[in-house]
């Protein structure tokens, strides 16, 4: 029988809930208010791996060396590093203005609109991406 609520299983995960709460409000406390925010405009970082003196590839070559030690693989060199980000970008933005191509042929589908309203939108009910 149990007689306190802390030698209960649930009574230690109140107290982690209970001080999760407690985190989450110092935190909200500390963020900036809404008013403090009017005016404020992000600005544009343009990633480039060329360019040393923004330190995009040294972040990355870290986040990849801190990586390789958790997983007990070889950590690449910094030219690998540049090798593979010089290479993803390209294909990301590729891969991204597809899909949205994509979005905009299915949004063309649901709204009816030119030869979709005709009813041959059944040509254009699959989409297939081979990179």
């Amino acid at each position: 029988m149990v007689d306190s609520e802390e030698s209960c299983p649930g009574g230690q995960a109140r107290e982690e809930a209970d001080e999760f709460e407690e985190v989450c409000e110092k935190l909200e406390a500390r963020l900036a208010g809404e008013a403090s925010l009017i005016g404020y405009r992000l600005k544009e970082h343009i990633f480039n791996p060329e360019i040393s003196t923004n330190y995009h590839l040294v972040f990355v070559h870290a986040a990849a060396a801190l990586r390789c030690a958790v997983y007990g693989i070889p950590s690449p060199s910094i030219l690998e590093v540049l090798k593979v980000a010089g290479d993803v970008t390209p294909s990301l933005c590729t891969t991204v203005s597809l899909v949205a191509g994509f979005m905009v042929l299915e949004t063309l589908k649901v709204r009816g609109v030119g030869s979709m309203s005709r009813g041959q939108w059944k040509r254009h009910r699959n989409h297939f991406l081979n990179t």
